[in-house]
């Protein structure tokens, strides 16, 4: 959670020296909520897709260590995933100041 305030943190100021305005930040602030729960939404997908198999696969698809990585990716996809769309995250529209985000 640390890491993802940090990033937000970077993206709300986007290397400029001024405040970000509250419209703007709250803008991005939802982008990335919505990137998170998109994300959750398909790794929680890829997850119950086993359930369609015959019972027998089910057992070496749904191991242990198969339920710690689910677990693992839970925490590091959602930042990747967001830094992935860091452009369009950054993007508020009607905002003539922050146009060209590189």
């Amino acid at each position: 959670m640390l890491l993802l305030r940090v990033y937000c943190l970077g993206i709300l100021t986007g290397g400029d020296e001024g405040n970000p305005s509250p419209m703007r930040a709250v803008v991005i602030i939802s982008k990335v909520i919505l990137t998170t729960l998109a994300t959750w939404l398909v790794l929680t997908l890829l997850i119950a897709l086993p359930a369609l198999l015959p019972p027998r696969w089910e057992y070496y698809l749904i191991s242990p260590a198969s339920a710690a990585l689910y677990l693992l990716a839970m925490l590091t996809v959602p930042p990747i995933a967001c830094w992935k769309f860091r452009t369009w995250i950054r993007t508020v529209p009607g905002d003539e100041q922050h146009t060209d985000v590189s």
